[in-house]
């Protein structure tokens, strides 16, 4: 089934926090996006789905704007955040960097210290896996926005 891209803020059918046309205006700042102008049309709405979905699975701060949105965001009347398009965007580059192998260690290999593929080998890690597997980069953008315990902590000043 084909993919059936929507960057529609608050829609019901809503699976990227970017658009496109914005995705493409923020890499045409950046000095390193040859993965992004490399690739094909369908694989940049690929990713930024998939950046997107890895996103949404976030505990965010607030509600949703409305109980028909699919994503996470908007919350409580807000419009998407610049920040928010901008950890889309990064996040999106760093999918599209990754090797194959990368790809496939999504969450249903969260906790496994190594794996071989012939003849086939898995290994359980000793310790649970990082609460985040997101990239610096994305977590600065994000980490004011994220609910505590969400890989968070928030310090108050007396």
């Amino acid at each position: 089934m084909a993919l059936v891209f929507d960057a529609t803020p608050a829609g019901a059918a809503a699976n990227s926090y970017v658009s496109e046309a914005a995705a493409a205006a923020y890499f045409d700042g950046c000095q390193d996006a040859d993965a992004w102008l490399n690739a094909s049309p369908g694989a940049r709405q690929r990713v930024l789905v998939a950046a997107t979905t890895r996103l949404d699975r976030m505990s965010w701060l607030g509600e949703r704007s409305t109980t028909t949105q699919r994503l996470e965001w908007p919350r409580d009347g807000e419009e998407i955040m610049r920040w928010l398009e901008e950890a889309t965007c990064e996040l999106t580059l760093v999918l599209l960097r990754a090797s194959p192998l990368d790809l496939l260690a999504g969450d249903e290999l969260d906790g496994v210290e190594s794996l071989s593929i012939g003849p086939l080998s898995l290994t359980k890690a000793s310790t649970p896996p990082a609460d985040s597997d997101l990239p610096p980069s994305v977590r600065r953008l994000i980490a004011r926005w994220l609910a505590a315990g969400a890989g968070t902590f928030r310090v108050v000043r007396a």
